[in-house]
């Protein structure tokens, strides 16, 4: 049952949100572009095949469709350039949770794919309904869509795993309140610890993160040769 996530991303973003931002990674490495019609792009040499982007690029257009919105040839550049980032973006960060031995366990990921109420019946996991749905509604395999899934859960984890390191204790909380805020009462701190806590957590989680991100733009190559295969397919 475990090959169910991979192309169905998309999808499972109305299902499940992951808290990156969208487009952080535009600029890794530098785009060169190459003629290779087997991969849309690499990310530190490992391929990501021209067929999956041309999957998850239909999804997106027919969810764009079916929200009704106004489709214009900038929306289509816009659509296009959206699901390629979206794709270097999870294998950057796919690569970076196997650096920080981050696993998901075949139960862990039953377990998330099962509480999908689209996969239940009678409130209850049902295996031909998930096939059903599958092959039939999101047209992809189990192996795509369980890779997919553990793919997302890997890299919530890191997240999460980056995030923790944003923890403030008590002591740093208080010295930072004092050297901000020199001529305040003790009185003052006490009554807005709680929301100096959460002000300070938010500029270290920031901090951390553009930190991180300056290291893998540093460190992560990307090559992009979607344009030069939609230049030589005349599109």
């Amino acid at each position: 049952m475990f090959e169910f996530l991979r192309k169905n991303r998309r999808t499972i973003y109305l299902i499940t949100l992951i808290g990156f931002a969208a487009g952080i990674f535009v600029g890794f490495g530098g785009y060169a572009i190459y003629r290779s019609y087997d991969a849309v792009a690499t990310v530190n040499s490992v391929k990501i095949p021209y067929s999956r982007y041309q999957y998850y690029f239909s999804q997106t257009l027919e969810n764009y469709r079916d929200q009704g919105k106004e489709f214009t040839e900038d929306v289509y550049q816009q659509i296009k350039r959206e699901v390629l980032s979206e794709l270097i973006q999870e294998e950057v960060f796919w690569q970076e949770s196997k650096k920080f031995a981050i696993k998901v366990p075949d139960k862990e990921l039953a377990y998330t794919i099962q509480q999908y109420p689209v996969f239940q019946r009678d409130g209850k996991f049902d295996i031909r309904l998930y096939y059903q749905i599958l092959y039939h509604r999101l047209r992809t395999t189990p192996s795509e869509f369980e890779l997919s899934r553990r793919k997302s859960i890997a890299i919530i984890k890191l997240r999460k795993l980056i995030m923790s390191l944003a923890k403030i204790s008590p002591f740093e909380l208080e010295y930072e309140y004092r050297r901000r805020f020199p001529t305040k009462a003790t009185a003052n701190f006490d009554k807005e610890k709680e929301k100096f806590l959460e002000e300070l957590t938010t500029e270290r989680i920031t901090a951390i993160f553009n930190e991180w991100y300056n290291v893998l733009n540093r460190q992560v190559q990307v090559k992009e040769y979607l344009s030069r295969i939609e230049r030589e397919a005349g599109k």
